[in-house]
């Protein structure tokens, strides 16, 4: 049971959540805010806008957001911060599973 747990808890948070926002908040700034109020202020904007709606991480998830913004602006792909999401996505579920659980 705790498998198919970790399993589900894998691709759900760390496969599809973290493409799935990196292409809303990053991606739609971008292509649709960013020609109107420049692509830095876009994309902050939609950072403060995702952790208002993550308000249990809000702290954390502004810095983790400014570090994804970093590396998309570094690489110009969204898969950097798509990588980054994931990635701190199944952290957290190992986190969960280990200590919390």
């Amino acid at each position: 049971m705790l498998i198919r747990t970790i399993s589900r808890g894998f691709i759900a948070l760390g496969l599809v959540s973290g493409i799935v926002k990196e292409i809303l908040y990053r991606g739609l700034a971008k292509v649709f805010c960013g020609p109107v109020m420049g692509e830095m202020t876009a994309l902050i904007l939609f950072n403060v806008m995702f952790t208002m709606l993550d308000w249990y991480n809000f702290g954390l998830s502004f810095v983790l957001g400014l570090i994804c913004i970093w590396a998309y602006k570094k690489t110009g792909h969204l898969l950097a911060p798509m990588l980054v999401h994931g990635g701190i996505n199944i952290v957290s579920l190992i986190y969960w599973v280990l200590v919390i659980k």
